[in-house]
């Protein structure tokens, strides 16, 4: 299931009256009124976030020439959200649809990709 864990330690009790979240419950008809928009839990929802980045050297053709069968030759690195700054709170991708039905919301992933580009 599509779940975080941002609620845990931080939901309303006697003990905890500063907590974000509304107590846990069975009772739907206080679950459907949790899930209704309210100013109590609206967040902001600006962020920032380094995208794309790539970094990469292209070996001089001077080094090549004392290797025969190497005309061409690239190291790179690449990496898709890297970062991101952002006040939202249930650690969700802020790009992504907000709706929370089935599989369609997945939390924030970096991805990295190591290459090397060889010219025969």
């Amino acid at each position: 299931m599509n779940t975080t864990t941002a609620s845990i330690g931080n939901v309303w009790s006697t003990d905890n009256l500063d907590a974000y979240y509304a107590p846990y419950t069975n009772d739907k008809n206080i679950n459907n009124y949790n899930y209704q928009a309210s100013s109590l839990t609206s967040q902001d929802a600006r962020y920032l976030r380094l995208k794309n980045l790539t970094i990469g050297y292209t070996f001089p053709t001077s080094l090549l020439n004392n290797i025969k069968c190497i005309q061409a030759a690239r190291i790179y690195v690449t990496g898709t959200d890297l970062w991101e700054y952002t006040k939202i709170k249930d650690g969700w991708d802020p790009e992504a649809a907000r709706e929370a039905t089935g599989l369609k919301r997945y939390p924030f992933t970096r991805n990295i990709t190591f290459g090397v580009s060889l010219t025969f």
